[in-house]
């Protein structure tokens, strides 16, 4: 996935680089060395739906990268989901 032009990085921390999409939407890049598909399944099994970059790829490739619906969401939940997706992207089980 290619960032649009009128994309803006908000947030990095080590290499994950968090860029606001448009909308309700962020894309998370370097999200792990080697699949967003597997953090996505991470993030799953802690209660957080996210979309693996394979889906955004023209051509299907697995990225290490994610996009991230924030829409309808109360900032409580919001501060929840960031929490499990953050433990998911380190590999932790949120539910121990």
């Amino acid at each position: 996935h290619t960032p649009t032009t009128h994309t803006t990085t908000i947030l990095s921390v080590g290499s994950v680089r968090c860029v606001k999409d448009t909308g309700f939407y962020l894309w998370l890049e370097n999200v792990a060395s080697t699949s967003g598909i597997d953090v996505a399944r991470r993030a799953a099994d802690n209660g957080v739906a996210v979309v693996p970059g394979k889906h955004f790829d023209a051509a299907g490739h697995d990225s290490p990268s994610l996009r991230v619906s924030f829409s309808n969401s109360r900032p409580a939940d919001l501060v929840e989901g960031a929490r499990r997706l953050a433990r998911a992207l380190v590999g932790e089980d949120v539910q121990k």
